[in-house]
């Protein structure tokens, strides 16, 4: 899309330790849909400097990848815009935290900002969910399944995603001011067998939760949520008929 080839022309390269500054908004309105068309995407610098690190080759992506990030009040706004071609595309939809060959965008966040802890979220083609927990330095559950919104969507020359995460799914410490985090963007790419990733963190390296990007936040306080899930239940006794 325009607006986001405009904010990719705005991005900042940086580098390891260097804190990036996200932008805040508090008067937008986003629809979780996978299309990257609201006029907040371009108005926020993309990240294009993604690695091939599976296989460990750290070589340059076939494909150009942009990330883009932002956050409100009510939580944490992701994007991607993924070039490739339209043949070359798989989806494949499946129950949640399914591990299937496909393409997708996955994110680490540290909410503690120190490497004590992350979480994981995963949007693929097609629309399939992942999520879970990850505690240092490279060990992820899937068992934790967390309230936030994830969806995709094709494009002309590739497809795009967007990833929301409300600030009361994941615990933060109290802190005044600036808050620091970590952050962590892949792509799958299932027709070549690869992933990519920024910033660059093949398995091969020790160092993982502790060494994401880290970004800077400003007036974000821990938040405490009630989720209600509606069921129903009923009981047979086939020995008495009832």
């Amino acid at each position: 899309p325009s607006g986001v080839n405009s904010a990719v022309n705005s991005a900042v390269n940086t580098a390891e330790g260097d804190a990036i500054v996200l932008p805040r908004f508090d008067s937008v309105s986003v629809r979780v849909d996978g299309r990257l068309d609201e006029g907040v995407w371009a108005q926020v610098p993309g990240f294009s400097d993604m690695t091939v690190i599976s296989p460990d080759t750290l070589e340059a992506p076939q494909y150009e990848t942009t990330s883009i990030f932002f956050y409100t009040s009510e939580g944490f706004y992701v994007g991607m815009y993924a070039r490739q071609p339209v043949d070359t595309r798989i989806a494949r939809l499946s129950s949640r935290d399914a591990a299937l060959n496909r393409d997708g965008m996955q994110v680490t966040i540290d909410p503690s900002g120190m490497g004590l802890y992350g979480y994981y979220f995963g949007v693929n083609l097609g629309g399939s969910l992942d999520d879970g927990t990850v505690v240092p330095e490279r060990s992820l559950s899937r068992e934790w399944d967390g309230p936030w919104r994830g969806a995709t969507a094709e494009v002309e020359d590739g497809w795009t995603a967007e990833i929301f995460v409300p600030w009361s799914t994941i615990p933060m410490p109290a802190r005044e001011g600036v808050r620091r985090m970590g952050i962590y963007v892949a792509r799958t790419v299932g027709h070549l067998g690869e992933t990519w990733s920024w910033p660059a963190r093949p398995s091969t390296q020790p160092r993982f939760l502790s060494a994401l990007q880290p970004i800077h936040l400003q007036g974000v306080e821990p938040r405490q949520e009630y989720s209600f899930f509606t069921y129903s239940s009923a009981a047979v006794d086939r020995v008495n008929e009832r």
